[in-house]
């Protein structure tokens, strides 16, 4: 089934972009998977990641869209069936398939909030502990010393990408963490609690 990498959807066959998004879709799911365990990004960009209760509310906003749009245009094809708005048998078929497809995808999209609110504790579970960690183990100013030791003067614009890169390594080299985009933002995240907070 085609599928939004970026929206974590399935959609029906046939359909080739993101309702949600508007990105292309790729062939399937488990495309999609095997190219990013080799690094691969169909897009031509990096992953940006995206937490699960904002992809739960995403998919949530996107079902209860396509719930509405389906429902109102299955209401036009039964008062045209019912002869109450006159229209000849192709485009009362048409009216139909065009309001059967989005109550399928709202079906589809719905089935695929329940399986990611099943999983919005876990991940919050997981970076909870990952900050509690990485706070308890490194100040700001201890990064900082290291960077400045093995950098010497930066320019402060230098300064915040050396510190992002450095929590970045740290984040990896400590705990094993397989989705990237997920350590970028974790680290973006422990970067405004060291220095901006």
């Amino acid at each position: 089934m085609p599928y939004c990498p970026k929206c974590d959807m399935e959609f029906i066959e046939g359909i080739t972009a993101c309702s949600d998004c508007g990105g292309l879709l790729l062939e399937s799911k488990e495309s999609d998977s095997t190219d990013k365990a080799h690094g691969i990004s169909q897009m031509g960009s990096p992953y940006i990641y995206v937490t699960k209760s904002q992809k739960y509310s995403d998919l949530k906003s996107s079902a209860a869209s396509f719930l509405l749009v389906g429902s109102a245009l299955t209401i036009l094809a039964v008062l045209c069936w019912m002869n109450v708005i006159t229209a000849n048998l192709i485009i009362k078929g048409i009216l139909t398939l065009l309001g059967l497809i989005p109550l399928y995808a709202a079906y589809i999209t719905n089935r695929s909030a329940k399986k990611v609110r099943g999983l919005i504790g876990e991940e919050e579970a997981i970076t909870r502990q990952l900050t509690d960690w990485f706070l308890a183990s490194y100040t700001g100013n201890e990064l900082d010393e290291q960077i400045l030791r093995e950098s010497g003067d930066l320019r402060p614009e230098e300064l915040s990408l050396k510190r992002l890169d450095l929590i970045q390594d740290l984040i990896i080299t400590n705990h094993h963490i397989a989705d990237q985009s997920y350590a970028d933002t974790l680290a973006e995240d422990l970067y405004g609690k060291l220095y901006e907070d």
